[in-house]
């Protein structure tokens, strides 16, 4: 592990508070320390961080928001590969080194970890065979146009609603997907995406489908890769109409950018989802 000289810059956008240095921390154990950190933050925010034996690198950005405060940090790496990394989200040594260890023998992929939750560590995107989620997978299958079951594993349905991968169910150690989320993914560099492609302030909700969408565009085969895990927090669909609203909104953008023609079967899940929101709060 330790005869690896990563040709590695890890990009990690934050608005400073105390999460990143909870992942600094995490990093901060690492043996090999040989990446770069570039860490994109806010021109307002200053942030105190010699305590750490890490390479990192402050970048200001002029705007507030993930997504650009990311492709910020792409423009600067100059090394062959390239992680995006989130703030809340943990990856260890091991599944560090393995992704990079994969990635270096292949051509135009970029990887991503299997996600499991921080707080029980089950996987986030488990799959459930009660009868009851299978009747609404029928649902969801007929309405969305997306394969029954645990064929939806890593699958965008034909409106781009996604679906994970439960590292339960994978039969080897890679499967390529449709779409990764943005939390923790190892790119080439000379692959990456250096557009703000998210036209929206606030939350960056879909933020993940639309840069798979402009990855595959470009050729780059997505694949979830069952030897590196992530920790992060589970992720909570918006509750408030508001957050309703703007989540459907991206989603629209997402239908824009795959060129996706089926406008009925889009209004029909946006309709029935207002409604399951509905009964929700019951």
């Amino acid at each position: 592990m330790n005869d690896i000289n990563y040709d590695l810059t890890v990009i990690i956008p934050s608005i400073g508070d105390k999460k990143i240095f909870k992942l600094l921390e995490h990093l901060n154990k690492f043996k090999n320390k040989t990446f770069k950190i570039y860490l994109i933050i806010p021109n307002d925010i200053y942030l105190e961080i010699n305590n750490f034996k890490l390479d990192i690198k402050i970048i200001k950005s002029d705007k507030r928001g993930q997504v650009y405060q990311r492709f910020l940090g792409f423009s600067y790496s100059k090394s062959k590969f390239t992680m995006q990394l989130d703030d809340d989200c943990f990856i260890d040594e091991n599944s560090f080194l393995n992704l990079y260890s994969h990635i270096i023998e292949k051509n135009n992929i970029c990887l991503g970890p299997v996600y499991y939750d921080v707080k029980t560590l089950l996987p986030i995107h488990k799959f459930n065979k009660s009868f009851i989620f299978l009747i609404k997978s029928l649902i969801v299958t007929l309405i969305c146009s997306v394969p029954f079951g645990i064929k939806r594993m890593g699958k965008l349905s034909k409106i781009n609603t996604n679906y994970g991968v439960d590292p339960n169910y994978m039969k080897s150690d890679t499967l390529t997907v449709d779409w990764l989320p943005g939390g923790c993914i190892l790119h080439k560099t000379e692959n990456l995406i250096l557009e703000n492609f998210f036209p929206y302030q606030g939350k960056a909700y879909c933020e993940d489908i639309m840069h798979s969408l402009l990855l595959k565009r470009k050729g780059i085969k997505l694949i979830a890769f069952k030897k590196s895990k992530c920790l992060t927090e589970f992720p909570i669909f918006p509750k408030s109409k508001v957050e309703i609203d703007k989540y459907f909104e991206a989603m629209k953008y997402c239908n824009v950018l795959s060129k996706n023609k089926s406008k009925i079967r889009f209004n029909v899940w946006i309709i029935l989802n207002y409604i399951r929101n509905i009964f929700i709060k019951l």
